[in-house]
């Protein structure tokens, strides 16, 4: 029987301010989500990051950030090609805080996504993701 791979990442913001300003002011965090998920199902994971964090308080940690793009990098490929994903529930924290949480549908096995985003004063910022293969819904 073969074992999975447990892969798990996290980044969680504290306290750190936002560096960049968000380029399209009115991406929803749907939009922006699901544009980040449609890249890393391309392969194109470096530069899915780079557009999902480019105005995030999470790019303030340079360190945090690649060890997510290795880790997904590595990991992603060992469960075969990308087949799309779904939207599996949008929860509102009030008009300014929103939880999504994705399955991403490969040929061996899915992965959960959860992103938190917050809407500043400018654009909404992805403050917090996560992903694993344990099926680990929040």
């Amino acid at each position: 029987m073969k074992k999975l791979l447990l892969l798990s990442a996290s980044v969680i913001l504290l306290n750190v301010p936002a560096v960049k300003a968000q380029t399209e002011k009115s991406a929803t965090p749907v939009a922006i989500a699901e544009s980040f998920l449609a890249r890393v199902g391309k392969g194109e994971i470096g530069p899915a990051y780079d557009d999902l964090l480019s105005n995030s308080p999470i790019n303030t940690q340079p360190m945090q950030v690649e060890a997510l793009k290795r880790q997904t990098e590595v990991g992603l490929p060992l469960y075969g090609k990308g087949l799309g994903y779904e939207l599996y529930e949008e929860h509102k924290f009030g008009a300014s805080l929103v939880r999504l949480v994705y399955i991403q549908r490969l040929e061996k096995h899915a992965l959960i996504w959860v992103f938190w985003f917050y809407k500043t004063q400018a654009s909404w910022q992805v403050n917090k993701m996560n992903f694993n293969d344990q099926l680990a819904f929040p």
